[in-house]
C-alpha cells in the first residue's frame, strides 16, 4: 500500500472524551509509529491536542464523531499557531 499522506491523525470524539492515534514514519524504512492518547474535551485539553498534532508534523486528520460534538475540535484544530491542520 502506497503511503499518501505520512504524518496523519484520527480522532474518535465522544461527548467527555476525544481518542487521538498519530501515525508517523517509522525509524526503519516502511515502518511506522503509532502514538495514541485520550484527553478530555474540555477547550484547554483540545487546544493542548492540536498543539500535539502541529509539534507531530501531522498534516492531515481523519474524525470520526456523533452528534455535534466534532464542533469544538474542529475548532481548535482550525485555531493551531502553525494554520489550520486538513481534517
Amino acid at each position: 500500500m502506497e503511503i499518501v499522506y505520512p504524518r496523519v491523525a484520527a480522532i474518535d470524539v465522544h461527548k467527555k472524551q476525544v481518542t487521538v492515534a498519530i501515525r508517523t514514519p517509522g525509524e526503519r524504512a516502511g515502518q511506522r509509529r503509532q502514538q495514541v492518547r485520550k484527553l478530555p474535551t474540555y477547550h484547554r485539553s483540545l487546544r493542548e491536542m492540536a498543539a500535539w498534532l502541529v509539534e507531530q508534523g501531522v498534516t492531515h486528520v481523519a474524525m470520526e464523531a456523533t452528534g455535534i460534538y466534532w464542533k469544538p475540535v474542529f475548532h481548535a484544530l482550525s485555531e493551531t499557531d502553525a494554520g489550520p491542520l486538513r481534517p
